[in-house]
């Protein structure tokens, strides 16, 4: 109180120095950040306190000066302000407290706070698009934002012009605001937005990472051209940089297949692919890749329908990646080729006479090589391209020959108006085994005439345990050398005839195929149901006994044209019995009552009673196995048709070949075997039936 006397009071300050940390902040923060000092009175007296330091310069610090009054046991709160500086750097300062006027305490507030700038790290800070096509689709690419800083961040970013600092319209980004966290990693997607008109792009994008003050930058480069494509048909310009276009092309032949060149140049800046097809060939697509200033094309067959006059076809260009495509049209006009020849060797014929085999082997040694030339000129508006095929034969146009026969060059290809020159060779061929003498007698028999050859046999004695009442004599075979035909193996072979001479060693038969029976062509031939066969097959031999015959005789006849149902064909032996009644035919002891008569009635009811009459003339060796290729060999003689009679010749011949070898395990084997080697390299058969 005024006029008493002081007093003396002991203070301390706990704790002792006071800090006042404001821990990391960052630059160009606006804003001013605040710590509070509470001061708690703990002594007797009121108390007058303030803040003082002897910092004069200016701080990035501030407090207020006011002296404050605390009560005895009170309390009071201070405010500290801080505002960051635009600049890193560590800052520091240490204050004193006076009370009543008194600095008892020294230095012992220490403030400090630190200033940092917050960063992030761009996998990329350019972008270069490079040429984009006009009218193209949207492209995006991605750079990943990495924060390095101890703290989250805020980012806002935005696109604006290199020039002039506008809004760049072709580049857009997703995230314009998002906070990333310390040490992550997120993806930044920029995309760039298709022009329909040629310009350049420079973007900037701002990075803004905690304040406008603290950017980074990623810079846009993007040049939008348009495409520039030219195509060209056979060396053509069909179009340039057009939707559409045509070409014509007039030297087709109606029904012509022809090679033509389409080529595709890029005279532009932009590389680009294209995918081309046919409207024809059901969208079977080429892609090709241009680079600027370079050409590449293919190759395409085209055929022209031999019942038009002309043909087009369109072809569809579409730009991958690209709002544009492109249509032309080839336009294929035909002409019937048209060609005028001339002969310029003359006419050449010789003849070559061979009557011994010395002779042959010497004319065989020689070259015999016959060459013809003839000029073609080409008088029509088409192409022509003249290709040896075949030779056919003149009687039957259809029937191919083989023979050393060639054309050089082939595939001669004569313009329009032009005149060029083929040259025919044919190399005659030796139809005989190489330098092979053929072993017997050579006669010449001149058309038209007859020749008559005596035959002596002797024959060793036959056994009495022969099972056959058939034995074959001698096979011996006529080879004409100059009535060539084409073999099973379609090649030109000699014509030759197998004749076997067959003793019978019982009392010969007068059954004879009736005089006045038409001979019939096998195609009237039946074909035997395979159940039916199998059913009597599995017959015991107790079943059919003594009806072996019947039932084999029964078999060809129906082969014949016995007016009987496949399915009606006799079974059992009740089967047999009513099949007899009713054709009045013997069915008790078949077996020993089968004469002439009764071979005569069973060809009465066949309609190819040559064929019934020439395969049961051996009725009586039909058990022996040894009898089986005479049987086949004497229904030759039935046939009508050389070429067939010819055929079965061959036929006989393999398949014996192949029944000899075969056991019960590879009858399917040999079966097969005997199909191929009759029918797969024979030419004069139909491709479906080689095929098979």
């Amino acid at each position: 109180a005024e006029g008493s006397t002081p007093t003396a009071i002991r203070l301390s300050c706990h704790p002792d120095p006071v800090l006042v940390d404001f821990g990391v902040a960052l630059c160009g923060i606006h804003q001013r950040l605040v710590q509070r000092i509470f001061l708690h009175n703990e002594s007797a007296y009121k108390l007058k306190v303030h803040l003082d330091r002897t910092i004069n310069d200016e701080s990035s610090f501030d407090f207020s000066t006011e002296l404050i009054t605390v009560s005895s046991r009170g309390l009071c709160e201070l405010e500290v302000f801080f505002k960051p500086s635009t600049e890193p750097g560590m800052f520091e300062e240490k204050w004193n407290l006076i009370v009543e006027g008194v600095r008892p305490f020294s230095d012992v507030f220490h403030v400090q706070a630190q200033i940092t700038r917050a960063n992030v790290e761009l996998s990329s800070e350019t972008i270069d698009f490079g040429f984009v096509p006009c009218s193209g689709f949207d492209l995006d690419t991605i750079v990943s934002i990495k924060n390095v800083f101890s703290r989250p961040v805020r980012i806002k970013a935005q696109v604006q012009n290199a020039s002039d600092g506008s809004v760049q319209s072709n580049v857009a980004i997703v995230k314009k605001d998002f906070t990333l966290d310390s040490d992550a990693t997120e993806p930044f997607e920029i995309s760039l937005k298709s022009s329909a008109v040629i310009r350049d792009i420079e973007a900037l994008i701002c990075l803004a990472v905690q304040s406008p003050k603290n950017c980074k930058w990623i810079t846009v480069h993007a040049k939008f051209r348009e495409t520039n494509l030219r195509i060209l048909c056979q060396g053509r310009e069909v179009l340039h940089n057009a939707r559409s276009g045509s070409s014509t092309i007039d030297d087709f032949y109606p029904g012509e297949e022809r090679e033509i060149l389409v080529e595709f140049q890029n005279n532009g800046e932009l590389e680009y692919t294209i995918r081309t097809y046919w409207s024809h060939t059901n969208h079977i697509f080429d892609r090709i890749h241009l680079k600027p200033g370079e050409t590449a094309g293919f190759r395409q067959k085209l055929k022209v329908n031999t019942k038009n006059t002309f043909e087009n076809f369109s072809h569809n260009v579409e730009f991958i990646g690209v709002n544009q495509s492109c249509r032309w049209t080839l336009h294929c006009n035909t002409s019937e080729p048209k060609l005028e020849y001339r002969n310029l060797t003359g006419t050449q014929e010789e003849m070559i006479k061979i009557t011994a085999s010395n002779q042959m082997n010497t004319t065989w040694r020689n070259n015999l090589d016959f060459e013809k030339e003839i000029s073609f000129k080409n008088v029509g508006k088409s192409l022509v391209t003249l290709s040896f095929h075949r030779i056919v034969s003149p009687s039957i146009p259809k029937q191919p020959l083989k023979a050393n026969f060639r054309m050089e060059p082939n595939d001669l290809i004569i313009p329009k108006d032009a005149e060029k020159i083929a040259k025919f060779i044919y190399h005659a061929v030796d139809f005989n085994a190489a330098g092979k003498t053929p072993v017997g007698d050579t006669h010449i028999i001149t058309a038209r005439q007859e020749k008559k050859l005596s035959l002596n046999i002797e024959c060793d004695p036959v056994p009495n345990s022969n099972d056959s009442n058939l034995i074959e004599l001698v096979e011996f075979e006529f080879i004409s050398h100059n009535d060539p035909v084409i073999d099973l193996n379609g090649k030109l072979a000699d014509r030759s005839l197998t004749v076997l001479v067959i003793a019978n060693l019982s009392t010969p038969s007068n059954y004879t195929v009736s005089g006045g029976a038409p001979t019939l062509s096998w195609d009237s031939i039946e074909f035997l149901s395979t159940d039916w066969i199998e059913y009597i097959l599995k017959a015991s031999d107790v079943t059919y006994e003594n009806v072996g015959p019947l039932i084999i005789l029964t078999a060809i006849a129906y082969l014949c044209g016995l007016e009987v149902n496949r399915d009606q064909l006799p079974k059992s032996i009740e089967d047999w019995s009513n099949f007899c009644e009713t054709r009045k035919l013997p069915f008790k002891d078949f077996e020993n009552v089968v004469e002439e008569q009764v071979l005569k009635k069973f060809q009465g009811i066949c309609k190819n009673q040559s064929y019934f009459y020439h395969s049961s003339l051996f009725y009586r060796s039909f058990t022996s196995m040894n009898t089986i290729r005479l049987h086949l060999y004497s229904v030759i003689n039935s046939a009508n048709v050389p070429d067939q009679a010819y055929a079965m010749q061959s036929y006989v011949s393999i398949f014996w070949q192949q029944y000899e070898k075969a056991s019960q395990d590879s009858i399917i084997q040999h079966a097969t075997e005997f199909l191929y080697r009759c029918v797969g390299q024979d030419e004069s058969m139909s491709e479906r039936v080689r095929a098979f």
